[in-house]
């Protein structure tokens, strides 16, 4: 290099564009409405109470030093779903905002 030439670190390394972005997944709306289905049929035939119980049990755990996988686990046992389970973590933790400092 020579002296007193500038150096330009990072140029043309991200161009923008459309050309760098990734496609968008579509998905079909017949597998929206079959998975909707699926979560029906599962919590018709589910035990109800055993459910809230293990949900009660994730709930009391989330609000104490107790270890909350054990909970989790019997609550997806018992075929409480993903977003039931988050529900009851975020009564008691809440939903994280994300802080910027400008």
């Amino acid at each position: 290099m020579e002296s007193g030439a500038a150096t330009v670190v990072g140029v043309n390394r991200f161009p923008e564009g459309d050309e760098g972005r990734p496609p968008v997944l579509r998905v079909d709306e017949t597998l929206q409405g079959r998975r909707a289905e699926r979560l029906a049929a599962i919590k018709a035939r589910r035990d109800r109470e055993e459910v809230d119980a293990a949900l009660r049990r994730v709930h009391e755990a989330a609000g104490s030093e107790q270890n909350l996988l054990p909970p989790i686990l019997e609550a997806v046992e018992a075929e409480a779903t993903l977003g039931e389970i988050a529900d009851r973590l975020r009564a008691v933790f809440g939903i994280h905002q994300e802080a910027f400092a400008f």
